[in-house]
């Protein structure tokens, strides 16, 4: 019972017997190898039907807080608009044709180009 309470957590064990019972399928067969007869081939098919939907919405219900958390946080769109600024500055600077930083420019990693 505990093992149940546990794995109703992830997935509904209910639709997971339920599944089971309706669509769980075990084939073994066995023919002869070649025309001689000598020696056999086995050939094995399982199929285990598994309920993704608790798992599915499981996995929705993670992303969709993680996207609203950085959205919340504004930590994607400030590191897209540093990015954007530092594209900007070095555009304005290879069209002067001048490869220096402004002085309220902080150099990248610490390294004076």
């Amino acid at each position: 019972m505990l093992l149940e309470s546990i794995a109703s957590f992830v997935f509904d064990v209910a639709r997971f017997r339920e599944l089971s019972l309706e669509r769980f399928r075990l084939e073994i067969n066995h023919r002869s190898a070649g025309k001689d007869g000598e020696g056999w081939l086995l050939t094995g098919f399982a199929r285990l039907p598994f309920p993704v939907a608790g798992v599915a919405q499981l996995f929705a219900q993670h992303f969709r807080r993680f996207i609203t958390r950085q959205f919340q946080e504004m930590q994607i769109l400030s590191a897209i608009q540093d990015f954007l600024s530092a594209l900007s500055h070095d555009a304005t600077m290879l069209c002067r044709g001048t490869r220096q930083l402004p002085t309220d420019h902080a150099p990248l990693g610490g390294v004076d180009v």
